[in-house]
């Protein structure tokens, strides 16, 4: 993985601290300065190098030449401009001063800095050990001790335990007073802490430099004040140090609170600022969200450029992570421009052998390999390393990132064993220097699996598969319950490639363990998102807790607030001052308070399910669960041909089959399917097409639970005939559930005992644009009248009642909810700035859930003057707008109209559409339709469904004989077969 150019904000504690901290610093000094001048011998022409050698042998020779030196790079004239606003977020600063950061532009009284003898020597150890922080870890560790010796005697800094840092910092808080210290002493005694932090984060001990810079800021507060810009160094230390952890919330969340504290202090337009913006822009881009991601690292630009101009380092290191973002939207020609142009800038000014000369090359190489030019990449990949290894070592991020490159590079030209072993001795560096649970490990193990598979080693292939598979559902379950949903979505785009390339793997290789661990990954990964988000709504509002419950309500509002300007133009949107992209951010924020606080109402493992074997146990021996699976065929890369992978499971264990015409069934099979249905033709090849491979696998089974994905949700499989002239659903009972996961949980038994709502035969507008439906008023009369037979209470809202606002009013955990009118779905959509069916086009472009939807009273009216619509009660519910429903409690939704089960297929996640929206708003069943529906044949299903169904309680046979019922007089699928029963 390429890792972007995240800026630490220098500032540090230490393991080999003890009550002997004198003797071990002289003899640590020593040592270090005979090691590290060896180990710049031979790279003398390096004018870094000289001037590294030359600093070290000044630091570790005597106090005198520590006081020479002092004179001239801490004399009271840099100490004043330290405390100006030069913030340094990175290791070094275009100006080569590793500056302190302070609370104020300047002291209030002068006074209290006049001596500064003690603070020179502290900050000088820190900017000594600062400079060799990625050269030589041990040097810098000396510094830092050095610096704390200054303030602190040998027993208390003995008693500093990096495993008891929080305990040790309050310890610390108490021993050292605020009044015994000046106050550019306790900054120096602060910064000190706060490189030990980066110093623990650059060896890769995350969670000890975690717990020391949590630990820091109630101290940095007492110390230095709420406003200190210390205070935003460790935020950002902290946001840098759980993205790597993975916790792409916190982390978001501590950069926030930087840019938030300097946002209120004087003179923001800064670079401290642009750095931060920075490091927010990658961290977006690390989850996907390259828009925002692109957005924020323009701002960064914007404010460099006025600082210091397009010739800064800085603004040059911006832009390297802006063609970063550009290769992870796939605009590789703009990245290549951008960095082409920044080599050139590089080479004049820097020379080549410069660290960003190095970063530049290593990112434009991977952008060639992208777009397919090979002919530059080995070399701009071994010079990068060469600068890597002679400024850093071979343990350095920069050094690794790189080398995965170049091993990816050897994979893509068929240099399968250089390969093999670059990338052995990348997942072996971060191992020791980082750990497993480094994202960079879990990238590289994939790495390796797809390999030894190109390879055919298929057993060391499976056993990194493993590792990968198990590292990234992990930090699926540890992180998703902290992300809103439209987070969630933009992560799992990144996370799902992974688990695609073991499918594609499994199912080429066929082994039983494989397939059985295809589908234990699929029981865990099927419609995640769909479930993260049904199941954090039950978690709240089954807590007692009325805060959480209070901001809940208060993102509903936002939620319809926004639906109801989706409504508006663009033009609308300017003339009112509404910002849409605010709003969208309050809510998306809101939404991300309410996974962090209801994290806690949260079972132990959020998405840990039942397995394939667990599940065996609960299938009677004439059953069977069917799980299909999309995905593009990989072997080296993904390819544009689809695939459809059938895992059946039994009593007996799970066979599968690979169906590899998915593009074929996805465009001219399904196309045949539809007109057959639509034009009530005899269908004799869908069988061949859609089932033929998977009957063997089921051969024997009365019941199937079938758990659909890609164009199956689109093919209603008891409608396909087969040779012996019945259809498949006459033989046995096919189950529709979102996942086979669901089973154990599955109760047919559901009787209807409470409230039936139904709203139907609205009043469109009577323009006769949009068609009546007097079937709908002849099918919710008989329902209500088969309820009341049953002392069912009943509410029943038609014409000019059957109306926007009523219905969300009404809706509150209904038993049932049936509604009786016309459904739609658009699915193509014309670049316009106008309305279509009351939703401004270009947000229905960017959502699905505003287009789909139910037409309700006076729907006409906004269709016929949309660029007038202006109330979201406007007639036409979206999909968006059902998704705040309150239906945590309602046993059945009935969408008794057109095409409510169509939407936007993402594979792995369903349908995007109205079934999608109600199942989020608690649904527990929904029936849904395919296709346009006969009004006459619709009203008589349902009729008959509840008829049978308060008879029985079963409501999945009662929608089964009703659909024989009507068979009986529609013979053709078109009338009986448009309507299906989800869960």
């Amino acid at each position: 993985m390429l890792r972007p150019l995240l800026i630490t904000l220098v500032l540090s504690i230490s393991l080999e601290s003890s009550a002997q901290l004198g003797k071990k610093l002289k003899k640590l000094g020593k040592s270090i300065g005979e090691s590290v001048s060896e180990e710049k011998e031979d790279n003398s022409d390096d004018a870094d190098s000289k001037l590294d050698v030359m600093l070290i042998n000044k630091l570790t020779k005597s106090d005198d030449l520590k006081s020479k030196q002092l004179r001239k790079d801490t004399s009271y004239y840099n100490y004043t401009l330290a405390q100006a606003e030069k913030v340094s977020f990175f290791d070094s600063r275009d100006d080569g001063q590793n500056v302190l950061l302070s609370a104020t532009k300047s002291y209030a009284d002068l006074n209290d800095a006049s001596d500064l003898t003690t603070y020179e020597k502290a900050f000088d150890a820190n900017r000594s050990g600062s400079k060799v922080l990625t050269i030589n870890k041990a040097l810098a560790l000396y510094n830092f001790n050095l610096a704390l010796s200054y303030y602190m005697d040998p027993e208390l800094l003995g008693s500093l335990f990096l495993e008891n840092a929080d305990k040790d910092m309050s310890f610390l808080l108490k021993e050292t007073s605020a009044n015994a210290l000046s106050l550019p002493d306790r900054y120096a005694l602060c910064k000190t802490f706060i490189n030990l932090g980066i110093y623990y984060h650059s060896r890769g001990q995350f969670l000890h430099a975690e717990q020391l810079n949590r630990a820091l800021i109630p101290f940095l507060k007492e110390q230095l004040g709420p406003s200190s810009l210390a205070l935003a160094s460790t935020y950002n230390n902290l946001a840098l140090i759980e993205r790597d952890l993975g916790n792409y919330a916190e982390a978001e969340e501590f950069l926030e609170e930087g840019l938030s504290l300097i946002r209120n202090r004087r003179n923001k337009e800064k670079l401290d600022m642009a750095v931060l913006l920075n490091n927010l822009a990658m961290l977006y881009q690390e989850i996907g969200q390259s828009e925002r991601a692109i957005n924020t690292i323009n701002q960064a630009l914007s404010i460099a450029e006025e600082h210091i101009g397009k010739k800064g380092g800085d603004y040059s290191k911006f832009l390297i992570n802006k063609a970063l973002i550009f290769k992870s939207q796939k605009k590789y020609a703009d990245a290549e421009s951008l960095l082409v142009e920044l080599k050139k800038l590089k080479e004049r000014r820097l020379g080549k052998r410069h660290q960003d000369y190095a970063d530049i090359e290593s990112i434009l190489a991977s952008v060639y390999m992208a777009q397919g030019k090979t002919s530059e990449v080995e070399e701009l990949l071994t010079h990068a390393l060469e600068i890597y290894e002679s400024k850093f070592s071979k343990e350095h991020p920069a050094y690794t990132s790189t080398m995965r490159i170049l091993a990816q590079f050897y994979f893509f030209i068929d240099q399968l064993d250089q390969a093999q072993s670059r990338s052995e001795e990348i997942l072996q560096t971060i191992e020791t220097s980082f750990g497993t649970k480094h994202p960079d490990y879990q990238q590289v193990t994939e790495d390796l699996a797809v390999i030894h598979w190109n390879q055919g080693n298929t057993e060391q292939a499976m056993a990194y598969f493993d590792t990968a598979n198990k590292l990234k559902l992990t930090q699926i379950e540890k992180f998703f319950p902290a992300l809103s949903e439209n987070e969630k979505a933009k992560l799992w785009a990144k996370l799902r490639p992974s688990f695609i390339k073991f499918f594609a793997f499994a199912s080429e290789t066929g082994t039983p363990k494989l397939i059985e661990d295809m589908y234990d990954i699929q029981l865990v990964v099927k419609g995640i998102l769909l479930s993260s988000s049904s199941k954090m709504r039950r978690q709240i509002l089954n807590s007692d807790d009325q805060e959480l419950k209070q901001t809940y309500f208060a993102w509903t509002s936002l939620k319809e607030e926004l639906a109801n300007y989706y409504t508006l133009s663009k033009q609308d949107l300017q003339a009112q001052n509404i910002n849409l992209d605010s709003l969208e951010g309050a809510a998306n924020k809101l939404e991300k308070q309410l996974s962090l606080k209801s994290v806690a109402f949260a079972e132990s493992g959020q998405f840990k399910t039942t397995d394939s074997r667990a599940l065996r146990a609960v299938l009677a021996a004439d059953e069977a669960a069917v799980e299909i699976i999309r995905f593009p065929r990989f072997k080296k890369q993904f390819e544009d041909e689809i695939q459809y992978a059938v895992l059946v499971l039994d009593k007996e264990g799970i066979n599968y089959t690979l169906l590899s015409n998915g593009n074929e069934m996805e465009t001219k099979l399904s196309s045949l399917y539809r007109k057959s249905i639509q034009y009530k033709i005899t269908d004799s090849k869908s069988y061949d097409n859609f089932w033929a491979p998977v009957s063997p696998l089921v051969e024997g089974k009365s019941t199937l639970y079938l758990s659909l994905d890609g164009i199956y949700n689109q093919v209603n499989l008891n409608t396909i005939l087969q040779p012996d002239g019945q259809f498949i659903g006459d033989e046995r009972l096919l189950i529709t559930v979102s996942s086979t996961r669901e089973i154990p949980n599955i109760n047919r038994q559901s009787k209807l005992d409470k409230e039936l709502l139904m709203f139907g035969f609205p009043d469109y507008g009577g323009t006769g644009q949009v068609a009546a439906l007097p079937g709908t008023k002849t099918e919710l009369e008989l329902i209500k009248k088969i309820a009341m037979e049953k002392g069912i209470n009943t509410k029943q809202y038609l014409q000019k009642e059957a109306n926007e606002a009523r219905f969300k009013s009404e809706t509150d955990n209904p038993a049932v909810l049936h509604i009786a009118t016309h459904g739609f779905f658009l699915n193509d959509l014309a670049e316009s700035e106008e309305i279509v069916y009351g939703v401004e086009i270009s947000k229905a472009k960017e959502n699905p859930l505003l287009r789909a939807g139910l037409m309700l009273a006076d729907a006409e009216n906004t269709i016929n003057n949309a660029m007038e619509v202006s109330d979201a009660n406007n007639g036409i519910l979206t999909a968006y707008e059902a998704m705040t429903l309150n239906l945590d409690q309602t046993k059945m939704v009935v969408l008794s109209a057109c095409e409510t089960g169509l939407g936007e297929i993402r594979s792995g996640e369903g349908v995007y559409g109205l079934q999608r929206a109600f199942q989020i708003a608690g649904a527990e069943t929904i029936i849904m339709s395919l296709w346009k529906v006969d009004d006459a044949a619709t009203q008589k299903l349902m009729t008959s469904f509840y008829s049978e169904w308060l008879n029985t309680g079963d409501k999945l046979t009662a929608f089964k004989k009703a659909q024989e019922s009507i068979r009986k007089e529609y013979e053709e699928p078109y009338y009986w077969g448009a309507f299906v029963m989800m869960n």
